[in-house]
């Protein structure tokens, strides 16, 4: 997949991959406090 890896070379070079790693990981942090929170609001 030829236009997948250019598309991956892009990404790496534009910082796309940090913020979405970012994006990825406070998700995760977030989703880990409200397990321990209870999922009470969620219904």
């Amino acid at each position: 997949m030829p236009q997948f890896s250019l598309i991956w070379e892009t990404m790496l070079e534009s910082g796309m991959f940090r913020s979405i790693a970012g994006l990825l990981s406070l998700g995760s942090m977030f989703d880990k406090a409200g397990q321990r929170k209870g999922r009470g609001r969620d219904g």
